[in-house]
């Protein structure tokens, strides 16, 4: 915390959730995240230069949304949204620069049609139902503007070995896994995807323009699919 005098952290209990009170791995793995979605929205953006109208749909207590600015052009505009009334209440009080706001499990969200340039959901889809996850592809889809990027995260063939028997054969068929042990939109509440199911979750609302599937190589857990995505007409 020392290295950061002037950047308010969230209250340990927040930190403690993802990275065991390792507050110098939180400050830079959320700058670095935050720059590599960004590149990787500009990459793929039409109006990359113009000022960009971004969403982190689940963001938390803001460990990413708040540096994502620092890699936008300049009078972009970010929102953080959350299911979680406490992360927003404190974001709201701590990072005023950000506009944030409280969702609910299911859509909708509380924005315009075509209102964003970009959004981001980083390991939403992993912890929503089937149905869920129908809603919020088409409501994403009704919040985007035409051509924008949708950057999502998802526990592909790399969290395979995390399965058991009858969850394997239920992934290795192509169906979605979901392992209801607490309610939806629960950390706990945890969900599998296959690449053809997601693939097919997509179809006629969005095209892959970029998908990175995660290794369970050199790393203490898998890594995530990364998926990037772009609005179709």
């Amino acid at each position: 915390m020392d290295e950061h005098p002037q950047f308010p952290f969230p209250p340990p209990y927040f930190i403690y959730e993802a990275y065991q009170l390792d507050y110098q791995l939180y400050y830079h793995d959320g700058h670095g995240t935050a720059k590599e979605i960004i590149e990787s929205v500009k990459k793929y953006s039409n109006s990359y230069t113009a000022p960009l109208q971004v969403l982190d749909w689940g963001c938390g207590p803001g460990r990413i949304t708040r540096h994502m600015p620092d890699f936008l052009p300049a009078d972009s505009k970010v929102f953080g949204t959350d299911y979680n009334a406490e992360y927003i209440h404190w974001c709201q009080q701590n990072i005023p620069e950000i506009s944030w706001s409280i969702n609910h499990v299911y859509p909708p969200l509380n924005f315009a049609d075509d209102s964003f340039d970009a959004v981001v959901g980083l390991s939403v889809f992993t912890h929503l139902s089937s149905t869920a996850q129908q809603k919020w592809i088409q409501e994403l889809y009704r919040i985007m503007r035409k051509d924008a990027i949708l950057y999502i995260t998802t526990q592909g063939k790399a969290f395979r070995e995390k399965l058991s028997s009858a969850e394997k054969k239920e992934f290795n068929k192509g169906s979605l896994v979901e392992r209801k042990t607490i309610r939806e939109g629960h950390r706990l509440f945890s969900t599998f995807h296959p690449v053809n199911y997601l693939r097919n979750l997509l179809e006629g609302s969005f095209e892959v323009c970029e998908l990175v599937e995660g290794s369970n190589l050199h790393a203490s857990q898998p890594q995530q699919d990364i998926w990037i995505l772009k609005k179709k007409a």
